[in-house]
């Protein structure tokens, strides 16, 4: 697997992309990095990563950095506003109106929205290198 230090380059470009201020020498993605390694490794039956999944591998480190560290109310490193949205403000009577669904996404459900495509957009892909194990 020599290609794994380019994906983990890869994924920590990409989450300082998203906001999110990651080095390579984040012990977490090391961890992550290696999960992800296995899956795809279990799944396709094969040895190294092959070339045209390495994408769909930054994908899912990524999606699963951002989950681990949102599920843990670890987003310090998140340049990312978590406070609900305001949709709408009146000064007659003081009304605030949060916009919670509405067709307007808070900071939280667009990186939910995120992490959910980082995760599954790309499993698909995995199945079309499988090669049969004996």
């Amino acid at each position: 697997m020599g290609c794994t230090n380019d994906i983990k380059k890869q994924c920590a470009e990409l989450l300082n992309h998203l906001g999110v201020d990651v080095t390579c020498q984040d012990l977490l993605l090391d961890f992550i990095l290696q999960n992800v390694t296995a899956h795809i490794l279990n799944i396709t039956n094969q040895t190294s990563i092959p070339e045209q999944l390495i994408p769909t591998a930054i994908y899912q480190v990524v999606g699963e950095y951002l989950k681990l560290k949102k599920d843990s109310g670890n987003v310090d490193s998140f340049q990312i506003n978590f406070d609900a949205a305001v949709s709408s403000i009146s000064e007659g009577d003081t009304s605030v109106s949060f916009a919670t669904g509405n067709g307007n996404l808070t900071p939280e459900q667009r990186l939910d929205n995120l992490i959910q495509y980082l995760l599954g957009s790309k499993e698909d892909d995995l199945y079309c290198y499988r090669k049969l194990k004996w």
